[in-house]
């Protein structure tokens, strides 16, 4: 059988996926499952289900099961630097780069000693006149030359080091190395004692009596111990707790967890027990809004671009105030900002997500320019330059997981703006497509590869005209976006039809014209 990026992981031979789990269970956690469950969109359950004895093989299990190519899978190999298992899947679909003319090779010394110098050459073809160095997921913007010097490093310098080369016809490569910087120690080194993951408060649904928390801690063979309630829960040692048995009398109970090592003791962070309804129904005035301690919004309308290349948006202004009016009447605490640069638009999406928390309800608000690039959505700033790039723009994928880490009670995203696709340059993210999740619902003004449509001669653009309507109305998140979606439906084909009309009027004048 013939394979290629396109086949299914889940179709790959079982030996083959065998390979690929021993190359991610072997590999340091840098390169392995670890670092590669970062790129999945799990629930908690199945981040627990991966630490707590699974490891790679639960990791490839529930790639399969989310039907991942092969070339996805290999991109994200190679964004975390596991080559190894990379090339052999290239192996298998016939597109091993062992056997490719082009060849790019980074040299230089990878393990150093604090106070050393850092010195990194890559080896490429002439062709190959483009450079851009990147450290971990950061771009390094003056490290523009085939030769990367970093004198008198420190700890904080080790990690994965990426050169990115493009050829004069386009043809991009990408090479890896990690560094690592070891502190010169008079003793033997002693990993530090960390919780790496705090347990987090557990809400019971009806109709369950257990609850579930969990740590991660380094070194991995600290000794672990659970209490409840300051009392020593006998047999409880290991990362993972569950507690059965429990009824509305556990509310707010508490659970926490020691770690010792050398002779150090660490104490978690305090879990609670909570009971929580089965959903959060609307954030209008009736369900289970009561149980949301706060309600805040961040709106931003980006109108006059400093660039003609992008032209002036029609309506955004008015459609951030009417939207941000409509949330105050929601009792929202609304933070409406017209025009904002890119570095505007960070600092203001930096402070949004800090007043976001588990009982609180966000909602994210833009419109202005966006287009679509590799599977992300870009929102696009004032400032961007006619040339743009993505790392010029605001990732929505991006803004969306920070609202999610935030835990907040709901998460709605609403994008105002074009979703066409570009072939845009620069270094996609390494957050997944925007998809809906537990608590978050995601609105848009147009489906993937579209424009936003509007009138000059309406207040407001056709998204925002629908979504006034019906966003005061006591009706869950989930009906408000459908019946946004069905009036912009109406909206948008009754706008074609009637432009449709008026060309096939003007093109039968015109004939008639020519015919006498």
């Amino acid at each position: 059988m013939v394979y290629s990026r396109k086949t299914r992981l889940f179709n790959l031979p079982g030996a083959d996926i065998i390979t690929l789990t021993k190359h991610l269970d072997v590999a340091p956690d840098t390169r392995g499952w670890r670092k590669f469950l970062q790129y999945l969109q799990l629930s908690v359950a199945e981040v627990r289900m991966c630490e707590t004895g699974g490891g790679a093989a639960t990791v490839v299990e529930l790639v399969c099961q989310s039907g991942w190519t092969v070339g996805k899978v290999i991109n994200v190999l190679e964004k975390i630097g596991n080559q190894e298992a990379a090339n052999s899947l290239r192996q298998i679909i016939g597109d091993d780069t062992s056997t490719k003319t082009v060849k790019v090779k980074i040299s230089g010394t990878q393990e150093l000693q604090v106070g050393d110098t850092l010195d990194l050459k890559v080896t490429a073809p002439q062709s190959f006149t483009d450079v851009q160095w990147y450290y971990e997921e950061n771009c390094m913007v003056a490290e523009k030359s085939r030769n990367l010097v970093i004198d008198q490093v420190t700890s904080s310098d080790g990690g994965m080091y990426k050169v990115r080369l493009e050829s004069d016809a386009g043809e991009v490569k990408w090479a890896f190395v990690e560094v690592q910087v070891i502190q010169e120690e008079t003793g033997p080194l002693i990993e530090e004692l960390e919780f790496l993951l705090q347990p987090q408060d557990y809400h019971i649904k009806e109709g369950s009596s257990e609850a579930h928390f969990f740590v991660d801690v380094r070194p991995h063979s600290a000794q672990l111990q659970w209490y409840c309630e300051e009392v020593l829960m006998h047999g409880k040692t290991q990362p993972y707790l569950c507690v059965a048995g429990l009824d509305h009398m556990a509310h707010r109970r508490q659970y926490k967890c020691t770690a010792s090592h050398e002779g150090k003791t660490l104490t978690s962070d305090i879990a609670l027990v909570r009971w929580s309804p089965d959903e959060i129904k609307d954030f209008t005035g009736s369900g289970f809004v009561e149980t949301a301690t706060d309600k805040v919004a961040l709106i931003i309308g980006n109108q006059s671009y400093w660039e003609a290349t992008f032209g002036d948006i029609v309506h955004a202004e008015d459609d951030a105030k009417d939207i941000s009016e409509a949330l105050r009447q929601l009792h929202f605490k609304v933070v409406s900002l017209i025009n904002l640069t890119r570095d505007e638009m960070v600092a203001a999406c930096d402070n949004f997500y800090k007043l976001l928390s588990k009982d609180v309800y966000g909602v994210f608000y833009f419109a202005g320019h966006g287009f679509e690039s590799a599977g992300e959505n870009y929102l696009v700033p004032v400032d961007t330059p006619s040339e743009v790039r993505v790392e010029h723009c605001i990732k929505a994928q991006h803004v969306l997981h920070r609202m999610q880490f935030r835990e907040t009670k709901l998460n709605l995203l609403l994008l105002d703006m074009c979703r066409e696709y570009a072939n845009i340059g620069g270094v996609p993210g390494d957050i997944q497509p925007v998809r809906s999740r537990g608590n978050t619902a995601i609105g848009f003004a147009c489906g993937p590869g579209s424009r936003a449509y509007g009138s000059e001669n309406d207040k407001n653009g056709i998204y925002v005209k629908y979504l006034k309507e019906h966003i005061t109305k006591n009706i869950t998140v989930t009906n408000l976006l459908d019946s946004v979606n069905k009036g912009m439906n109406i909206a948008v084909t009754n706008l074609l039809d009637s432009v449709n009309k008026g060309m096939n009027i003007a093109v039968t004048n015109l004939l008639d014209s020519v015919n006498k």
